[in-house]
């Protein structure tokens, strides 16, 4: 599979997974995903199966602001088989909740099934807290 294919196919994925998070609609989030799919939440729980990850969401969108959307930016990703594609990436969930804009990294495991790309596993971390070191001996050196 070419590169330029496995962009385009996770740009469409991606595109697809905030439109329903921004919509609150949990049927359309959980029709993204594999029937065994596993999600580990930045809050560090780990949820598995489409119908455990549905419910969850049934739940929690009705406590989530309207105006909270989620705008993810693909960084890296790549066919393991024609079959697999890993993506990594930058979420930014944007709205009134909390600090107002919260920035998250991902990792998604996406398989075919039947011809459509379906989420089968992902991470979603919040991001470090420590100073990022690269850029923090830059400033000193600089300084």
């Amino acid at each position: 599979m070419m590169q330029q294919e496995v962009e385009a196919i996770v740009r469409k994925f991606e595109d697809e997974y905030a439109a329903a998070f921004g919509r609150k609609d949990a049927k359309a989030f959980s029709d993204l995903l594999t029937g065994d799919a596993t999600l580990l939440s930045e809050w560090g729980d780990v949820m598995q199966g489409r119908a455990k990850i549905e419910q969850m969401l049934t739940n929690v969108f009705p406590n989530m602001p309207d105006e909270l959307k989620l705008m993810n930016t693909p960084v890296h990703s790549r066919a393991i088989t024609d079959e697999v594609i890993v993506s990594h990436g930058v979420s930014h969930k944007i709205g009134e909740w909390g600090a107002g804009e919260e920035k998250l990294s991902y990792t998604r495991v996406l398989v075919r099934q039947g011809g459509e790309w379906r989420l089968a596993a992902t991470q979603v971390a919040p991001s470090s807290s420590m100073p990022d070191p690269r850029t923090s001996r830059a400033a000193e050196e600089s300084g």
